[in-house]
């Protein structure tokens, strides 16, 4: 993968060198990356690099301390557009774990109001996952995102703005696991559908997470999301006991549904965010709950942040039985949960070098019944320097 990767790059490079002697003038220069940018504007190719080196300290409870540096994300970005500036392509390789492709999509602007995505993107379904990953005011997302969150996936997404306060989404990807979203192939017949729909109430909502410009009028968006996954075998293939509950194993899998806000004023922010997943197939539901808040005590450079997020699995199967929340890390087969709510706490410190692009960031976190195990708790300690050029 890496090698093939570093022959698309070199490709790249060797085709807008040609570009000049097709008749085309280049600009090239860096503005939140290097690029290069026809002289009529039609046709534009950056590069960025992000990378996110990270140490953690993990004080646990029921088994051995753990601590390591590691790199949280080390990420190539090509990005642009061709024959319009309303066409553009996106593609990301991510290195931390081996080289492979994270996202790769085109996006299609015909109108404001209608706009299509095509190919292998980020689903957003909550507050959270709106903002970019390196724009958070904590270290990582919240336990909610990660135990209902659907992540990439290969699919279709049309949005737009018919009003200017509200837009709308409407996605079909493969849904159906982590498998299909990796190997763009569909493991069933069944597709994931869903819709979201956002309204800015007041101002306008940003790509990163809290204030950082200090706003001098208040900013306030509300937004909704429901999908349904026909195919989610991943969620229920370890249950055994579809026959001793008289439940019919072949009904459709999962919907999830989320309903988040978040508000914005003079260096404090606030996000809030309901979100529930329920399984057709064993007619469980797990609900979750976040708060997260951030002021700038220096503004632009300084911020303090917390959250609080808790996962409620249902009892005694969690409609979402495999995310690593509810259940052990190094549970044995079978074993899914016990359905004890899961909650997390914390708090951290950044310092904003050159805004979301440059910065450090400390927090501390308590973890309780890890895994679903009742009074088994999790501290942590996580520093983590966010480096994008």
């Amino acid at each position: 993968m890496l090698i093939r990767t570093v022959r698309s790059v070199l490709l790249i490079i060797f085709v807008t060198s040609l570009i000049p002697h097709l008749g085309y003038a280049l600009d090239a220069g860096y503005e939140r990356g290097f690029y290069l940018l026809s002289d009529d504007k039609n046709y534009k190719f950056q590069f960025n690099i992000r990378a996110q080196p990270l140490h953690e300290f993990v004080s646990k409870e029921s088994s051995i301390d753990e601590n390591s540096f590691t790199l949280a994300l080390l990420r190539t970005y090509f990005t642009g557009h061709g024959i319009s500036p309303k066409y553009q392509y996106f593609l990301s390789v991510e290195f931390s774990k081996g080289a492979g492709m994270n996202e790769g999509y085109l996006n299609l602007a015909f109108t404001d109001y209608f706009k299509v995505i095509a190919g292998r993107y980020f689903i957003p379904i909550n507050r959270e996952d709106v903002f970019v990953n390196t724009g958070l005011q904590l270290v990582d997302v919240s336990i909610v995102s990660d135990h209902f969150g659907v992540n990439e996936d290969y699919g279709m997404e049309i949005y737009g703005s018919p009003l200017d306060p509200l837009t709308y989404y409407l996605f079909v990807a493969n849904g159906g696991g982590e498998k299909a979203a990796t190997t763009g192939k569909n493991q069933n017949k069944d597709l994931l559908v869903g819709t979201r729909l956002e309204y800015n109430i007041l101002g306008e909502q940003f790509e990163y997470q809290g204030d950082p410009e200090i706003s001098k009028s208040p900013n306030l968006g509300i937004a909704g999301t429901i999908l349904y996954d026909f195919g989610a075998d991943q969620e229920t293939q370890d249950f055994e006991d579809f026959r001793t509950q008289q439940i019919d194993p072949l009904e459709p899998a999962l919907v999830r549904g989320d309903i988040d806000s978040g508000f914005s004023w003079y260096g404090f922010s606030l996000i809030g965010q309901w979100q529930y997943a329920y399984n057709t197939r064993v007619r469980t539901i797990d609900h979750g709950l976040t708060a997260q808040t951030g002021f700038y005590v220096v503004p632009k450079r300084i911020e303090i942040a917390g959250r609080w997020s808790s996962v409620f699995p249902d009892f005694p199967f969690p409609a979402l039985a495999n995310t690593g929340i509810t259940a052990p890390d190094d549970e044995e087969e079978g074993e899914l949960g016990t359905g004890m709510p899961v909650h997390e706490w914390v708090t951290g410190l950044n310092s904003y070098f050159r805004g979301h692009d440059l910065k450090l960031q400390i927090d501390y976190s308590q973890i309780l019944n890890v895994g679903g195990a009742r009074n088994i708790n999790d501290q942590r300690v996580r520093t983590q320097l966010t480096f994008v050029f």
